[in-house]
């Protein structure tokens, strides 16, 4: 960086640049702190101290977290390597006896299958010892939800999406071909097929669905894709739902078709679950959505948090705060408080933007902040003073949330246990036991 200055770049562009080369959020901080120090002036040792408190307390918190999840941890590594120790312990003092899984078929199935299920135990286990508070990471735990995601991709990019720009030549082109040709079926017909016959057929449809829907379900629905991120529109959502209700009751129906007629409570059973399937899944997958969402914005809380109140702290208003945030981070907090500033430039009074921000989201810490940032304009309190409570208040969260995970997660591992590590473990152990068994009987 002092090479850099040397050089003539400016102070601020090198300490960006440091801030870019060494990918630290305590970092960033110093640095927000110093080139606002440099813009606005101030006291930068107080500044600077108030910074390493901060940094103090992170630090703490994150000493606490791993305390507190190496136990579960190292329970997991242990639990999830059992089987495939025995396998090796077996395999070197009987080696007669384990070579049953590897020369007959029978027993590289069996094989096949403690494999299979190894896997499965690790994955879920890995993902219940996964109590990460500061860094998000997104799983995949089903592949169901994959499949789904990509039918409601097509949808969404088919009837969703958002019309193709037009050039301003193309429309004058349009428009002297419209007074040439006054048939209007001749210029639908130069349209695409999705855009001529299947838009208009799925809204359509989907305007009949939400006829029948109540208006306070249309509503809800409304509410969610909205706290979701608008991931389609609520016709594409209708249609998404319509098609998944329908696909899942043609699977019911072809059961009941295709079983035997003396079992008709079995068949008719199989209609309603499938039917259900269909109308419970994508209200299911929604909510999925939005919590996936919320959890983001709740990882992305604390660090914000502390970032906003280093910037009001060191001379920066709170508009300017927030868009240095913004700047600075990513995620749906980013997308939204960038939503919430353009509103605010656009006109719209701080406080209806922030509580329309609030709506968006709908996370408790989020909503404290907000109600705390309108109290203090209303009351005149210092808003450096009100963030910084609500700064400790976002960690101590974070530490009992940690606390929370970590408690929950030995009764969560009982369910990988069971249902993976344990049977893997009997078909290492007892597979050849039965394979000679089945031998000698047969």
């Amino acid at each position: 960086m002092l090479r850099e200055s040397n050089l003539g770049m400016s102070a601020e562009d090198a300490l960006n640049a440091l801030g870019e080369r060494i990918d630290s959020s305590d970092l960033d901080m110093v640095l927000t702190a110093i080139n606002i120090q440099r813009t606005v002036g101030g006291n930068l040792a107080e500044i600077l101290d108030k910074v390493a408190s901060t940094m103090r307390e992170r630090e703490r918190i994150r000493g606490e977290i791993a305390t507190l999840t190496s136990q579960q941890k190292m329970t997991g590594y242990v639990i999830g390597g059992l089987p495939v120790f025995m396998f090796a312990i077996f395999m070197v003092m009987n080696p007669g006896y384990m070579s049953l899984l590897i020369t007959e078929t029978v027993g590289k199935a069996m094989l096949v299958a403690a494999i299979g299920l190894q896997l499965l135990g690790y994955f879920s286990m890995k993902r219940i010892m996964a109590i990460d508070i500061e860094e998000p990471e997104m799983i995949i735990a089903l592949a169901a939800v994959s499949v789904f995601g990509a039918i409601m991709s097509i949808v969404y990019s088919m009837f969703g999406g958002s019309k193709r720009g037009i050039s301003m030549e193309s429309r004058i082109q349009d428009f002297r071909s419209r007074a040439v040709s006054p048939e209007a079926d001749e210029v639908d017909l130069e349209l695409p097929f999705g855009e001529r016959v299947l838009r208009p057929a799925i809204e359509g449809f989907s305007r009949t669905v939400s006829s029948v829907l109540p208006a306070s379900m249309l509503s809800g629905i409304q509410k969610q894709l909205m706290m979701a991120g608008h991931p389609m529109t609520l016709q594409s959502y209708l249609t998404f739902w319509a098609v998944i209700c329908a696909t899942c009751t043609g699977a019911g129906l072809i059961m009941f078709v295709v079983l035997p007629g003396s079992f008709l409570i079995q068949k008719l059973l199989f209609v309603v679950m499938f039917g259900a399937l269909g109308f419970v899944f994508p209200r299911v997958w929604l909510k999925g959505k939005v919590k996936a969402r919320q959890k983001l914005v709740i990882r992305a809380m604390p660090d914000a948090m502390d970032l906003i109140t280093t910037c009001v702290e060191a001379g920066l208003g709170l508009d300017a705060a927030l868009a240095r945030v913004a700047e600075k981070s990513g995620g749906p907090l980013a997308e939204e408080l960038s939503h919430m500033l353009r509103d605010v430039a656009m006109g719209k009074m701080r406080r209806e933007a922030m509580t329309e921000l609030e709506q968006r989201i709908g996370v408790e810490e989020l909503t404290t902040f907000i109600n705390s940032i309108i109290q203090a304009e209303q009351l005149g309190v210092g808003i450096a003073q009100v963030l910084r409570v609500q700064s400790d208040q976002l960690r101590t969260k974070r530490r009992q949330r940690a606390e929370k995970s970590a408690h929950e997660a030995p009764i969560k591992m009982l369910f990988p246990l069971v249902l993976f590590i344990f049977p893997a473990f009997l078909l290492v152990i007892l597979g050849p036991a039965a394979i000679r068994i089945a031998q000698s009987i047969g």
